[in-house]
């Protein structure tokens, strides 16, 4: 009963609008189904068990009858998929508005028609995000141009036609750049070999320097979210001194305040991603100012947000992590505290127990490590990897050998058994695993490690925890 699912996934507000929705003749003229409606209604959120229970509660007497169920069902998908419709248009003051003018215009009501999108237009103000602005804007413009022709002078039509003319072009170079953004993103996690010639094309052919350097010198609002997407880009294509990298953060930090709430949330994304996704050589001082820029935009809580303004999951987890490899513990466990309640519910309690005892581990603290990972759940495959290496390396520090031994067993088998493990990952457990063995036994029996081993560690790049690795192997060999 994929319909009574739906309803029921509705929040108790928009599903008291449903009831109202479905009692409006206008609407819907089945009795039927407004029953049905104000009925789970009553019982929300339960969810009727079965085909018999909706008949009975909907017709109350006689014989059950499952294709009359199946039929009032279906137009029950139907009437909600209208009524999301419009909870969507209600929500879309553009879409709503045009519409309006729209209709006015065939109406003959130009003037009110003109009034309806100069009113949309007031409304953008308070828009987040510059490309989104920068579209419907466009849509307001060429709405204005269709509904009401022939009512203004040439002069004004002129202007109209450069304002729109800079939107559009400005709309579709940012949303490029926004696009090629992701697309050097994704290609790099995924290790995509793709051949695509789309962005190198438009590249070469179009001069992005000079576009930029003319917004710059003709003032446009839209020069520095423009110019942040274009060196967002270049620092993840080919910029191995950082020089695209260092442009980026100078132009984000110049321009961080004045810019709209999403724009400073691209800001974040362009620097974290420059320093990530780039092939720059991650060294410590690159790890460290990346944990510097991070905790510039906590204190300022511009961090990305979800449309339901919770903090995005992958983001709380970024953060913390760089804060953990920068050894700023004491941030690092005030940031997992403070922010932890900003974050989706679902997955929040954890995405905590996990990242805090990241966290101790770096700090020494083992035990308490150990009791938190505990706590965690196998919620997805690498949160799975990280539980399961924390596990062997907390046994190693506190000496738990035989602990040790059988959590590099489980992961042994864990590499073998899973299938959700991309063909990179699984690459970087044998080294892991192979060495770990070999402190183990070191370790375990105080015997001396031998250099070779540590020098093999040492040209095997990639392998899961290898800085770690190499510290406890570097420890055995002083002693």
């Amino acid at each position: 009963m994929k319909q009574i699912r739906l309803l029921m996934s509705l929040s108790r507000g928009e599903l008291k609008r449903f009831v109202e929705f479905a009692n409006s003749p206008f609407f819907n003229k089945r009795k039927d189904i407004a029953m049905l409606a104000e009925g789970l209604f009553k019982k929300y959120p339960e969810i009727p068990l079965s085909e018999e229970e909706i008949y009975s509660s909907v017709y109350r007497s006689g014989k059950f009858n499952r294709q009359v169920t199946r039929n009032l069902l279906s137009r029950t998908g139907e009437l909600l998929e209208r009524f999301l419709t419009q909870l969507g248009i209600e929500k879309e003051r553009v879409f709503s508005n045009i519409s309006l003018a729209n209709e006015f215009a065939k109406k003959g009501y130009a003037l009110r028609a003109r009034n309806v999108l100069r009113a949309g237009i007031k409304e953008l103000e308070n828009e987040t995000y510059s490309v989104e602005y920068l579209k419907k804007y466009y849509e307001y413009l060429e709405t204005g141009e269709a509904v009401a022709p022939g009512t203004e002078s040439y002069r004004v039509k002129l202007e109209n036609s450069v304002k729109r003319g800079e939107c559009a072009v400005n709309y579709y170079l940012l949303s490029l750049l926004r696009i090629a953004n992701d697309y050097i993103v994704f290609k790099h996690v995924h290790r995509s070999e793709d051949k695509t010639e789309l962005f190198n094309g438009f590249l070469e052919y179009f001069d992005f320097e000079r576009y930029i350097k003319n917004m710059r010198d003709s003032g446009s609002e839209y020069y520095a979210i423009t110019a942040i997407f274009y060196y967002g880009m270049l620092s993840k294509l080919d910029d191995p001194e950082g020089e695209y990298r260092n442009r980026l953060k100078e132009l984000v930090f110049e321009n961080l305040d004045t810019l709209k709430l999403k724009d400073q949330y691209t800001c974040w994304i362009m620097l974290f991603a420059s320093f990530i996704f780039t092939n720059t050589v991650q060294t410590k001082p690159v790890n460290r100012e990346l944990h510097g820029i991070n905790k510039i935009f906590v204190a300022k809580d511009l961090i990305p947000k979800d449309d339901s303004g919770y903090v995005i999951a992958s983001n709380y987890h970024n953060i913390a992590m760089q804060a953990i490899i920068s050894k700023d513990f004491e941030w690092a466990e005030n940031f997992l505290n403070g922010y932890k309640g900003k974050i989706e519910p679902t997955n929040r309690e954890n995405m905590y127990f996990v990242l805090m005892a990241s966290c101790l581990f770096g700090k020494g603290e083992y035990e308490r490590c150990l009791d938190l990972l505990s706590k965690a759940r196998f919620d997805n495959v690498m949160t799975k990897l990280l539980i399961r290496s924390t596990y062997i390396k907390c046994y190693y520090e506190l000496g738990y050998f035989d602990e040790a031994e059988s959590a590099i067993d489980a992961l042994r088998m864990f590499m073998y058994q899973n299938k959700e493990l991309t063909s990179q990952v699984k690459r970087s457990i044998p080294d892991f695993v192979k060495f770990s063995r070999i402190l183990l036994k070191t370790k375990a029996k105080e015997t001396q490690l031998p250099e070779n081993v540590y020098r093999n560690a040492q040209k095997t790049p990639g392998f899961n925890s290898r800085t770690w690795v190499l510290e406890k192997m570097n420890e055995l060999l002083k002693k």
